[in-house]
């Protein structure tokens, strides 16, 4: 069992789990959501992960609610 992973709920044949992270960035949106949504988010680009992988701005999300905070 990874210890970075959590459950997030739990079925009959067992957990289903995922990274704090990952359900971080599902909660607060993507890294490029969060830094620059109007670029990132509308017109033509339309990735809130800023061309970054799900799980590489899931960690910038992380990291950035670490130094900035929820508000």
């Amino acid at each position: 069992m990874n210890d970075k992973t959590r459950p997030i709920h739990v079925f009959e044949q067992g957990e289903q789990r995922a990274h704090t992270e990952c359900l971080l960035r599902e909660v607060m949106g993507g890294i490029g959501h969060l830094i620059a949504h109007d670029y990132w988010c509308g017109g033509e680009k339309s990735d809130p992960d800023a061309g970054l992988t799900y799980r590489q701005s899931a960690l910038l999300v992380d990291a950035y609610v670490k130094i900035v905070g929820l508000g």
